[in-house]
């Protein structure tokens, strides 16, 4: 117990001093590996806004169809209710509202205020207010409600939901490119931060196995040096995630394709919600890449 308190004191001394003698690198790595968790963290968050918005969408955006009406009685040739039961049926369909023709025209007179005369109720044919459960699906639901008998248009703000369909996509795609030419970064400069270290400790490495030291002597004190700036590291880029978050948000109402202000989202994470798995993530990844790095390099000066 004692013996093994030592050596971890040891390692953690000796790589304390490896990030102090390397700091340069160290410094390089930190923002490296910051900027990498960043973008993952612009990732997550670009979907947890898009499930966000998606579930505003919802609720604001139908699809209307309108039924068609007999020229002679100006009544629907198919009654609103049995249609409605047919839409129902729908998989993808959330809810169903018939706006009957006194609802449509009382909509009418309150959008348009300066008319003479009102028109009669009956000019106003019966519709159905859709709601979907995914946005994607609209266009789908909007065509088999196209080919119900009865049935003369159906329409939805395609147009808004190709919008934010596209801005989340592309942000998503952008974050990943990021995301996969940092992570190609973030190996190269692991490795020649262990990589400078071992020739830096050059001398104690060559000391170390002519007195039989095992791997692991070698390899925990840069463990030390590098799971420090990769928890460092992580941190930084939770606060940075943290910050940029809300304009993630504010970017589908505002600034992106001109989407209306009402897909503005909330936070998607609390300042360091994710720090858990970004630290456990990055130092898993960190550790692999030391272990394969020390034994690469320490392999001629374990052979003399």
């Amino acid at each position: 117990m004692n013996s093994g308190m030592y050596y971890g004191k040891l390692y953690f001394i000796q790589g304390m001093r490896l990030l102090w003698r390397n700091r340069f690198w160290s410094i390089v790595t930190g923002i490296v590996i910051s900027l990498l968790l960043f973008v993952v963290y612009v990732m997550v968050a670009t979907a947890a806004h898009t499930h966000q918005a998606a579930a505003k969408v919802q609720d604001q955006l139908v699809v209307t169809a309108m039924i068609k009406q007999d020229n002679t009685s100006y009544r629907s040739v198919v009654p609103a209710s049995s249609l409605a039961a047919q839409v129902r049926k729908i998989p993808q369909v959330r809810n169903v509202h018939i706006v009957s023709e006194n609802e449509a025209r009382t909509r009418f007179l309150r959008n348009i205020k300066d008319l003479k005369a009102a028109p009669a109720a009956w000019v106003f044919s019966e519709a159905l207010e859709i709601s979907v459960k995914d946005p994607e699906q609209m266009a789908t639901v909007r065509n088999q409600v196209l080919k119900l008998q009865g049935i003369e248009q159906a329409t939805y703000l395609e147009e808004l939901v190709k919008r934010l369909t596209a801005v989340s996509d592309y942000l998503r795609q952008m974050a990943l490119i990021g995301a996969l030419l940092l992570t190609v970064i973030a190996v190269m400069v692991v490795m020649a931060v262990v990589r400078t270290a071992i020739y830096s400790e050059q001398h104690t490495v060559a000391t170390m196995s002519s007195v039989g030291g095992s791997l692991w002597t070698i390899t925990a004190p840069l463990l030390v040096q590098l799971l420090t700036v990769t928890l460092a590291a992580s941190m930084l880029a939770c606060l940075a995630g943290w910050w940029v978050d809300p304009k993630i948000g504010s970017s589908f109402g505002q600034n992106i394709s001109n989407l209306p202000s009402w897909l503005m989202t909330s936070r998607s994470y609390g300042l360091l919600a994710l720090w858990p798995v970004f630290a456990l993530g990055a130092g898993a990844a960190v550790s692999s890449i030391v272990c394969y790095g020390t034994w690469r390099y320490t392999r001629p000066a374990r052979a003399t």
